[in-house]
């Protein structure tokens, strides 16, 4: 049916030719024949991308550069939430920022320099001004504490600081020893903080939450970032519609609360305007040098009442409610800062020793680990660091707290340590009326002026004592 040909001779010798066989182009390849080699090699060529003198794989610069986008994604989220988040997160965040900079004591003019290290109450109760002027000028003070947190992000801090700056010549601390089992910790630790901070807190407190609101702070965050998404959906709406929020705002945060905030100023400060109050915020604590008085937890008008009882020293059967019958949030109600601190009380619970102790001190048991390796960092810089005892609010009915030996634990370091000092030979708990408070916790701006003239009175008394006085 099909005529069957016989190849010819030029048949033959074109299926002999390897330029026909292998697709090469040989030099009596027919014009337009497949280049199968050289095809390979084009494709080849178009799956590498030439970055100077290397070529990568395209699909391996795709992937590197979804990771650098990601990474800057969270960088921008972590910014954006920060300006909308809680005013005492900013002060964590900002301080942390501060010290990695060089010439932090830039305007120190040559003093021995003085670091304040404590919880929310030093933060609120000194004021480095008032105290270098008790000292008549002659040293320049810093206040560093860190509303919330333990030692640990102190010690972090303090090594970001030593990086690029001369170690301080003192640090005056209010020791807390709740370390990771604060219940703020996981939130408050990671602003401002680095990986290997984040990482080594994640492991030591057994939380991956750290880690991952490090690593992923849009989920952390997420509710800071609706927040700015509903601000500037406000910003849009008539007047009308803004006003409505405010009000249902202050209707819900009116209930329960113990005392009264200034909620108006709360408003206008997370609503109305929160990127101003964040850049005021700012610029004050460079002005006061770190001082921060908490005025989205004051009471309005600044001060309590004389006869201003806290919470916790009331029977109640049940905590205050809201309206749906659930306990009242953080900004229904004094924020968790406001907790009565607990910090001195885990101290005094330790067992006491008389002031003068020549034999070995048996270690106590100390919840954070950097506890140590911060005495320790201070040690081979040459930082004198001197304790101090906690204030308090004074209210009608308060168990009276005698005075008494320091605990063990201050001892323990005191004896392990060459460095450490005590400013009052025994246990000094200052106690304040209401009307020096702006919350049951922290002291207003009169009060922090009075608790830091003594405690620059005490100092200036333990200088006479010390190996080396300010000069």
């Amino acid at each position: 049916m099909f005529e069957q040909r016989c190849p010819s001779d030029l048949d033959i010798d074109r299926m002999q030719r390897p330029g026909i066989l292998l697709g090469t182009r040989g030099p009596d390849a027919r014009a337009g024949a497949p280049d199968l080699l050289s095809s390979t090699k084009s494709r080849s060529d178009r799956d590498l991308c030439r970055i100077g003198c290397f070529k990568i794989p395209r699909s391996l610069l795709v992937c590197l550069s979804l990771v650098v986008l990601f990474a800057l994604s969270q960088s921008w989220f972590r910014d954006i939430a920060l300006m909308y988040t809680d005013k005492t997160k900013q002060v964590v965040a900002f301080k942390r920022d501060w010290v990695r900079k060089a010439g932090f004591l830039k305007d120190s003019g040559g003093k021995d320099s003085i670091f304040f290290i404590g919880t929310s109450k030093i933060t609120a109760g000194i004021v480095p001004e008032e105290f270098d002027v008790q000292l008549n000028g002659r040293v320049y003070s810093y206040n560093l504490a860190l509303p919330a947190l333990p030692l640990a992000p102190h010690y972090f801090m303090l090594e970001d600081y030593l990086k690029r700056n001369k170690p301080p010549k003192y640090i005056i601390l209010l020791l807390e020893t709740d370390g990771f089992r604060q219940y703020l910790f996981s939130a408050y630790s990671i602003m401002g903080a680095g990986l290997n901070e984040a990482l080594r807190y994640s492991y030591l407190a057994k939380n991956a939450e750290i880690i991952w609101s490090h690593i992923y702070p849009l989920g952390s965050f997420w509710p800071n970032i609706k927040k700015s998404c509903l601000i500037q959906a406000l910003s849009f709406l008539p007047a009308a519609f803004r006003e409505a929020h405010k009000k249902a705002f202050l209707r819900e945060a009116n209930l329960g609360e113990t005392y009264k905030h200034d909620w108006e100023y709360i408003y206008q400060s997370e609503y109305a305007a929160p990127e101003k109050a964040a850049r005021d915020l700012r610029r004050n604590l460079l002005k006061n040098r770190g001082y921060y008085y908490i005025i989205e937890q004051a009471v309005k008008g600044g001060n309590l009442s004389e006869d201003y009882v806290p919470p916790w020293a009331v029977q109640q059967s049940q905590p205050p409610v809201t309206a749906k019958g659930q306990p009242p949030t953080p900004q229904q109600e004094i924020t968790p800062l406001t907790v009565k601190d607990q910090a001195q009380a885990n101290i005094q619970a330790q067992p006491s020793l008389p002031q003068q102790v020549t034999s070995p001190v048996k270690a106590p048991k100390i919840t954070d680990p950097f506890v140590e390796k911060f005495f320790a960092l201070n040690e081979r810089n040459g930082t004198m660091v001197i304790l101090i005892d906690d204030y308090s609010l004074d209210y009608k009915g308060r168990v009276d707290m005698p005075r008494g030996p320091h605990p063990q634990l201050w001892h323990y370091l005191k004896q392990k340590y060459k460095n450490v000092y005590f400013m009052t030979k025994e246990s000094d708990v200052k106690f304040y009326r209401p009307g020096l408070f702006s919350d049951p916790a922290h002291l207003n701006r009169e009060g922090a002026r009075i608790y830091t003239r003594e405690i620059a009175a005490g100092f200036e008394e333990l200088l006479k004592t010390l190996p080396q006085g300010c000069d």
